[in-house]
C-alpha cells in the first residue's frame, strides 16, 4: 500500500514543480422520529465501515498500460473520471478513503512529524519560481467522504466535523480537520496555503481530533495526529488551462476509494470482482483495477 501511496505522491510533486516552473498557471429537524433515524443511519456506517474491503487502484505507468502523460493528454478524461466515480458509487458500497499529497509551499520550519513518511528527502525540496529559489514540502493528507466523516465526529476534541455544505466546493477555499498534534500551532478559523494536487488553496481550520484517532486499513495502523484531513468534495470546477491538472489527479484519487464485499470472500470471487471493475473503467476508456488484498476497515 505504501509504495503505491508514494507513487501518487511523487506523481503530484512532479506535477507542481512542472506548475511552479511554468507549464501550468495556475433547520437541522428536532422531531424525535428525525433524531432515532439519524442515529439508525450513523449506527449503519459504522457496521459498513468495520466491513471487508478491497481498495481501488489505477493502472498508469504500469506496464502495459498508458502512462499518466498519456492519459492526462485526453481532454474529456475528467468527464470519464466523473462518470466512473458515479458508477462506483452507485454500483457497490463504495467509499472514498485516500491518502494523497498536499504542499506547503515556501520554507517548512515544522515538525519532521507532519512530512510525509517522516522523510526527509520530501522536506524543502528546491525549486524554481519566476526565477526565485523556493521550497516543497509534502505533508501527510487524507481525504475522506461524509459517510467516514460521520464516524468522525465521535473523535472530535475542538470545533466541528465535516458538514454537508463542506462536500460541495466552489472556490479554492477548503475546509480541513487537522489532527492533534496540530492543535499546538493553530486553532479553529486559522487558514493554511497550501498546494493540494496543483491547486493553490485556502484550507481552513473547522476542527481538531482527539488524541490517538487512527484508521486500521491493509494490515496498517495509521495515528491522524500529525494529519490534515480534507473532504472528498465535489466540484463544479470548469475544465480549464488552470484547473485542468488538479481536476484529473483529484479525480483519480477520488476514485481509487475502498469497495465492500463480503466477508471471507474467495480468491475466484476476488477475481470477479476485478474483472467487473477493469471491464468497468475500461467502458469509460480509463485504466483501473483492485489490489487484491482483502482488509478491514477500523477506526477508533
Amino acid at each position: 500500500m505504501r509504495k503505491h501511496l508514494r507513487r501518487l505522491y511523487l506523481l503530484s510533486i512532479s506535477a507542481l514543480i512542472v506548475l511552479i516552473c511554468g507549464c501550468y498557471e495556475k433547520e437541522e429537524k428536532k422531531d424525535v422520529s428525525a433524531n432515532e433515524e439519524r442515529t439508525e443511519r450513523k449506527e449503519g456506517i459504522q457496521n459498513q465501515i468495520n466491513g471487508n474491503y478491497l481498495q481501488v487502484i489505477d493502472r498508469y505507468d504500469y506496464d502495459g498500460f498508458p502512462t499518466y502523460q498519456e492519459a492526462f493528454s485526453d481532454r474529456e478524461l475528467v468527464k470519464k473520471l466523473k462518470c466512473f466515480n458515479e458508477y462506483l458509487h452507485d454500483e457497490y458500497d463504495y467509499f472514498e478513503l485516500s491518502f494523497q499529497s498536499a504542499q506547503k509551499i515556501g520554507y517548512y520550519d515544522g515538525n519532521i512529524d507532519f512530512v510525509l513518511d517522516n522523510d526527509k528527502s520530501m522536506l524543502n525540496q528546491e525549486v524554481e519560481l519566476n526565477g526565485k529559489k523556493t521550497y516543497v514540502t509534502t505533508l501527510k493528507t487524507v481525504m475522506i467522504d461524509c459517510s467516514i466523516s460521520q464516524i468522525l465526529k465521535d473523535h472530535i476534541n475542538e470545533g466541528r466535523c465535516f458538514e454537508d455544505d463542506d462536500y460541495e466546493i466552489a472556490d479554492n477555499k477548503i475546509p480541513v480537520i487537522l489532527g492533534s498534534e496540530y492543535s499546538k500551532r493553530y486553532i479553529v478559523g486559522d487558514e493554511l496555503e497550501l498546494n493540494y494536487l496543483s491547486l493553490n488553496a485556502i484550507f481552513t481550520v473547522v476542527g481538531f481530533l482527539e488524541p490517538d484517532t487512527s484508521f486500521t486499513i491493509l494490515n496498517q495502523k495509521v495515528t491522524l495526529d500529525n494529519y490534515i484531513c480534507i473532504p472528498a468534495f465535489e466540484t463544479n470546477m470548469i475544465v480549464d488551462f488552470q484547473n485542468k491538472l488538479f481536476l484529473q489527479l483529484f479525480y483519480i484519487q477520488k476514485n481509487k476509494g475502498m469497495i465492500m464485499i463480503s466477508d471471507n470472500c474467495t480468491e475466484e470471487e476476488v477475481e470477479e470482482y476485478r474483472n467487473l471493475i477493469s471491464e468497468s473503467a475500461k467502458g469509460y476508456g480509463l485504466y483501473f483495477d483492485l489490489a487484491t488484498l482483502q482488509t478491514k476497515i477500523l477506526i477508533e
